[in-house]
């Protein structure tokens, strides 16, 4: 009868997932598993410098290729490291599954102060993931692995963990059979299609609202043309609809122009949204029709008149069968609104170099720094999946990271990370990993040698000067120190000839942007 160890339980059902990228730093605690990792080639594991960047670097993996991004960390301070990513991903639903180790099971809740022990780690995790599930036995880590791939298609995306106590690791048991495939997504009823499709014809100017989780619907652009229905979104929501669409508004909602659509629109179809933002706005008074694959979420932040647990990809495409067989094609509104922008001309030009470089499928990851923010609703999206955010959490230092991991899994596209100096100080020893591993990314580093919007707004409130001045390296001398190619540029002008010039390069590119006040 052939056995395996828990180590090699792990990367047998990673394979049998079809995980192809890991992200991790191996430990004494996790050995198991990558002696494991040395009797197969088809995982390519990525060595981190902090488990910060390991977590990151998954999150980007995710929300760029729709798949699980996966970590392998240590007990302990492995766990604590990657907090502050898994929160980013807890906040943003977006796939991240972290394997961690565990102390002996006998050792388990003593406090005898043995190496890497929490007071209680499952708990910990609990806090900042959908799920943590702990393995007592070598013959629970396939399906508890299984389950926490299932967890995304059939429950609320995001962060799932996890542990194996030591002494599981280095276990034998039968090799155990795998389930052939992940678990089907959640489907509408025909009865609540039948309604959907219904409460949408009856309506005179419907809206559609996407968010997050509707980034895996392809069939958005024709419901919104067979409904005639303007398209908002949320900004993790953008680009399911092209911004150069007629019917897209994108990441408008909250806006005077806004505001007076909602006021004339008798029906919202929301998906994959909490409704936070259409929950803010005063002018709205129609009904709702709210799809999410977290039953717990419809109708948390306002109330809805027809709630449906499912897939959005899987609903529209529902829907939109319904509504064909019906023969329903609603004019669309004669004009789109022009929406008033009070960015300036230096940021507008970095927008308009960055879009350019970037073509119409390219990936912009950006950070918590001030041009990344007019991003959220200036900076054009054309395709889902290519505008990377670390909107809920909001944490410094994703951009990067996130952005090695976005090319890791599309390595075709051109990948650009746009980060603040003050962010880029979080997580710039990644810049090792992005060497090592030769991955194509361009980080634009916006230096304004101090936490720039923090200052503002302290400014704005108390009418005085908070010291949040930085003494920041020249970042080109930073660069090359990592064997990263560095260039300098001083407006969008600039950034789109020093874009274009690294275009073909391969490897790392930094470009350092002097911030220019607006």
């Amino acid at each position: 009868m052939t056995t395996r160890t828990g180590g090699q339980l792990v990367v047998d059902t990673l394979r049998n997932r079809n995980v192809r990228v890991l992200f991790g730093i191996p430990g004494v605690h996790t050995l198991d598993i990558y002696d494991a990792l040395l009797d197969q080639n088809e995982i390519r594991h990525i060595l981190n410098r902090h488990e910060q960047g390991c977590g990151f670097m998954a999150d980007g993996y995710a929300r760029a290729s729709g798949t699980p991004g996966v970590c392998i960390v240590i007990t302990g301070p492995g766990l604590t490291n990657i907090a502050t990513p898994l929160g980013q991903a807890y906040s943003d639903s977006s796939p991240v599954v972290v394997i961690s180790s565990e102390i002996d099971s006998r050792l388990l809740g003593k406090g005898r102060g043995v190496l890497h022990e929490m007071k209680h780690q499952a708990g910990f995790m609990e806090q900042i993931t959908r799920h943590s599930a702990h393995a007592s036995s070598p013959a629970q880590i396939p399906s508890l692995l299984e389950a926490a791939w299932d967890h995304h298609r059939r429950e609320h995306p995001g962060p799932v963990h996890v542990q194996i106590p030591l002494d599981v690791l280095a276990q034998s048991c039968p090799a155990p059979l795998f389930s052939s495939a992940p678990a089907g997504a959640r489907r509408a009823s025909q009865q609540q299609i039948e309604a959907a499709a219904n409460m949408l014809v009856a309506a005179e100017r419907p809206l559609i609202l996407v968010g997050a989780g509707a980034q895996d619907v392809r069939d958005l652009t024709p419901l919104a043309e067979c409904l005639g229905a303007f398209v908002f979104s949320t900004a993790l929501g953008r680009g399911i609809i092209s911004d150069d669409h007629p019917l897209a508004l994108g990441n408008t909602m909250g806006q005077k122009e806004a505001e007076e659509i909602l006021d004339r629109s008798d029906m919202v179809l929301a998906l994959g949204t909490s409704l936070r933002a259409l929950a803010q706005s005063s002018a709205f008074n129609g009904k709702v029709i709210h799809v999410n694959l977290d039953g717990a979420e419809i109708g948390r932040n306002c109330p809805v008149h027809l709630g449906v647990r499912s897939d959005s990809a899987v609903f529209v495409e529902q829907l939109l069968m319904e509504l064909s067989a019906r023969g329903v094609s609603k004019a669309s509104p004669s004009s789109r609104p022009t929406f008033e922008s009070e960015i300036n001309p230096w940021t507008q030009g970095v927008l308009g170099a960055l879009r350019s470089a970037l073509g119409r499928d390219g990936i912009l990851a950006v950070d918590m720094t001030l041009v990344a923010y007019r991003c959220s609703g200036a900076y054009p999206v054309y395709q889902p999946r290519t505008f990377l955010s670390p909107h809920g959490f909001g944490t410094l230092g994703f951009a990067p990271p996130a952005a090695m991991g976005a090319h890791l899994a599309r390595p075709n596209k051109r990948v650009i990370a746009l980060v603040g100096d003050g962010g880029f100080m979080f997580t710039l020893e990644e810049l090792a990993v992005a060497v090592q591993e030769q991955l194509n990314v361009t980080i634009v580093v916006v230096n304004s040698q101090s936490y720039e919007v923090v200052g503002r707004m302290h400014r704005r409130r108390f009418e005085r000067d908070l010291p949040v001045a930085l003494a920041t390296p020249c970042f080109q001398t930073l660069a090359e120190a990592f064997g990263v190619m560095s260039l300098r540029a001083q407006d969008g002008d600039h950034l789109a000839y020093a874009l274009e010039e690294t275009a073909t390069h391969q490897g790392p590119v930094l470009i350092e942007l002097p911030y220019q006040e607006e």
